[in-house]
């Protein structure tokens, strides 16, 4: 008769014993004998025990704590803040850009940002691309000219040749 309605709670619970963790199974493993009696039981007591690991949605305050490091890039930032970003429902645009203005390190993006906000997601992170490319642009050595390292030989060559035939 149980094929007829599905599986029993008992077969439920053995069942549910096989999509357990390590740590889950063991803690099922730990239920004395005979002390679950339904399914819903079962159920009430492994959610009571693992609510702790519940992750909960994250306050707009939280993205507050998400601030640009010392020595950090804006790349960086930005990248952090954007998946910080995703862990918080329902944020306004304005509150994001202001949310970034006020944890950036003082630099131009953050000047350009208080000047003119942006009005949408899309534009704040097409400006902070920008940046990002300028920062990232500034960073690098200046290139050697070639010119300068043929300069510098010829004139230690001349040098050298000068120095050999005043003897």
């Amino acid at each position: 008769m149980a094929d007829l309605y599905g599986p029993t709670d008992a077969a439920m619970c053995k069942m549910f014993r096989t999509t357990l963790s390590e740590r889950a199974l063991s803690w099922f493993n730990s239920l004395p004998t005979g002390s679950i009696e339904a399914l819903s039981q079962l159920t009430d007591r492994f959610t009571h025990h693992f609510a702790i690991n519940k992750e909960y949605a994250k306050t707009p305050a939280y993205l507050f704590t998400i601030t640009q490091r010392e020595g950090e890039t804006l790349r960086n930032y930005i990248q952090r803040f954007v998946e910080a970003s995703h862990k918080v429902p329902n944020v306004g645009v304005s509150m994001l850009a202001g949310i970034i203005q006020q944890n950036l390190k003082e630099g131009r993006f953050k000047e350009s940002i208080a000047g003119r906000p942006p009005t949408t997601l899309e534009e704040l992170l097409s400006r902070a691309e920008k940046h990002v490319r300028i920062e990232e642009a500034s960073a690098l050595p200046p290139p050697k000219r070639k010119r300068d390292e043929d300069y510098f030989n010829t004139r230690r060559r001349d040098g050298r040749r000068q120095s050999s035939t005043s003897h």
